[in-house]
């Protein structure tokens, strides 16, 4: 691993402890009542992101395709309700979720970093990589999606 690609990582690091923090605040502040949030796990961190989709793939892992829900969940591509309940311990869906969400959006930003190296030279990857990462919608890569 070169030294640009660990920066990169302690960036990735850092924007994802300041959208954990976020999250943290937003269920403590933000009422279940006034928004469509559930109530997906009594871990503070993980309810925030296990919200919306995020409970369709923790059913699918948890139930199959037989949702609990009544509308159907075949909408849904298979992968990464399998990854979650393969690396599930016990019941811990959402945070196994959390995890392989986060872990698989570092490796696509390296992944970028890398393509982009190729393309468009060190600096140019590394600053794409950068905007890529604090893009607005970036926090989509820390939700169980």
């Amino acid at each position: 691993m070169d030294a640009k690609l660990k920066k990169l990582l302690v960036i990735f690091a850092a924007i994802k402890i300041v959208l954990i923090i976020v999250g943290i605040f937003s269920n403590l502040f933000i009422y279940e009542d006034i928004t469509w949030k559930g109530h997906q796990s009594e871990n503070v961190i993980l309810n925030s992101w296990s919200q919306y989709d995020s409970q369709s793939y923790i059913d699918i892992a948890r139930n199959g395709y037989e949702s609990r829900f009544n509308v159907p969940n075949y909408v849904f591509f298979p992968l990464l309700p399998l990854l979650i309940k393969i690396f599930s311990i016990g019941t811990f869906y959402a945070a196994a979720g959390f995890i392989i969400v986060n872990v698989f959006s570092f490796l696509m930003v390296a992944a970028f970093y890398t393509f982009l190296i190729k393309e468009i030279g060190d600096a140019n990857a590394f600053r794409a990589s950068i905007f890529l990462i604090l893009f607005p919608t970036a926090f989509y890569f820390t939700a169980i999606y």
